[in-house]
């Protein structure tokens, strides 16, 4: 296999790329999941190459860079006349060039990232490679069940060889007889690992400062972000403070909670590596999102990893598409209604930090020895005949 040669297709780009360029930061954890992904295949013992369009900003084009784990990057971004087609036709030319370089690739591809994808596909296909998709989240859910966009990715997602998913409902849809496919909910940094077990040990038990609760994530309604700041203000604990990270369509009404309660703290959008320091210093995290929508069938938060990785407890909803190996990892909500986070919440905050911190370090190990970028890799090229 041409010394284990991968390409990485999507619109993942360096860190200190992306924290250079993209001023709003959106799309961090799409960055974060892809960077692990490529870490995974690395530590698998593949040479990963990218090629990467991410659109919203300007003047990068054909830029090569090599990371920190030695990954060489080609690089392209929007220009003034750049469209769709334009696109994939660069991901088809891009793809090409390295699949004649190294025969026997093979192509990782982002399908919801539509017009990379498509021409990485069909150059993949065309060459004879193998090619495989990931999806991490259902077309129809995402572009609307009748656009073009779906039906241009359902062609990308029937013309790829393997398919990864987040979820085992997800393989319902897609899965066709001869089709390799594997299934992983997410991925852990573990590359920190020693001094996120030197933090911990460092964080000292004091009783009496206020317990922090923690959410980072989207703060739309459907999220159930709303649910959450109703049932915290209703809370008995009078001393806790709840501290929240995001944007999203509660933004307005939250700044008003803010400001009609001090422990309630809105940080807006920050950097991931914030996001992570202030998960490590909280003594909750909580994601509020329901099971409402068919759309949880298809999903798996990415925070709950980054949750557990942090080594503080989470309290959390189990959602359709979380395994059950999580539950006895987490704190779950005793109903999906503001009645319900106001007895978890009062549950949860009455426990001594000592028993938290316990139920956080478990976790903690848990994904770090099963959740591991390396062990998740290793995991689908086993299901995929990919281990060498």
């Amino acid at each position: 296999m041409d010394g284990r040669q991968l390409l990485f297709v999507s619109s993942y780009i360096p860190e200190k790329m992306y924290n250079r360029n993209v001023k709003d930061l959106r799309d961090q954890q799409t960055q974060k999941f892809d960077r692990l992904m490529i870490k995974g295949f690395l530590s698998n013992g593949f040479s990963v190459d990218c090629v990467s369009f991410l659109s919203g900003i300007n003047g990068i084009d054909d830029e090569f860079e090599t990371d920190e784990e030695g990954c060489h990057f080609c690089i392209f971004t929007n220009s003034n006349r750049t469209n769709h087609w334009d696109v994939v036709k660069k991901s088809y030319k891009k793809t090409e060039a390295y699949l004649h370089k190294y025969e026997n690739a093979v192509v990782v591809c982002n399908v919801l990232n539509i017009s990379m994808a498509l021409g990485a596909v069909l150059a993949a296909r065309k060459n004879g490679n193998r090619v495989i998709g990931f999806i991490t989240d259902m077309p129809n859910f995402m572009f609307g069940e009748h656009s073009i966009h779906k039906v241009i990715d359902d062609f990308v997602i029937s013309r790829c060889t393997d398919l990864i998913f987040l979820t085992e409902q997800m393989t319902r849809k897609y899965r066709k007889k001869n089709r390799k496919y594997s299934i992983m909910e997410g991925l852990a940094d573990f590359s920190n690992l020693e001094k996120f077990k030197e933090g911990a040990s460092e964080k000292q038990i004091d009783t009496s400062r206020p317990k922090v609760l923690m959410y980072a994530g989207s703060l739309h309604k459907c999220y159930g972000i709303e649910m959450l700041v109703k049932a915290f203000s209703r809370a008995e604990d009078a001393d806790a403070e709840l501290h929240i990270y995001g944007k999203g369509d509660f933004g307005n009404d939250l700044l008003q909670y803010a400001k009609n309660n001090k422990r309630i703290r809105y940080f807006g959008v920050v950097l991931n590596e914030q996001v992570v320091s202030a998960e490590k210093e909280a003594d909750l995290l909580v994601n509020p999102r329901t099971s409402e929508g068919e759309y949880t069938k298809y999903s798996f938060p990415s925070k709950v990893i980054e949750y557990m990785a942090s080594g503080t407890p989470v309290l959390m909803n189990m959602l359709p598409g979380i395994p059950d190996e999580y539950r006895k990892y987490c704190y779950c909500f005793e109903s999906e209604t503001v009645d319900g986070y106001v007895n978890s919440l009062n549950h949860v905050l009455s426990m001594d930090l000592r028993t938290l911190r316990a139920m956080g370090e478990q976790a903690q190990e848990f994904v770090y020895a099963h959740k591991n970028y390396t062990a998740q890799i290793k995991k689908v090229l086993i299901d995929l005949d990919l281990e060498d």
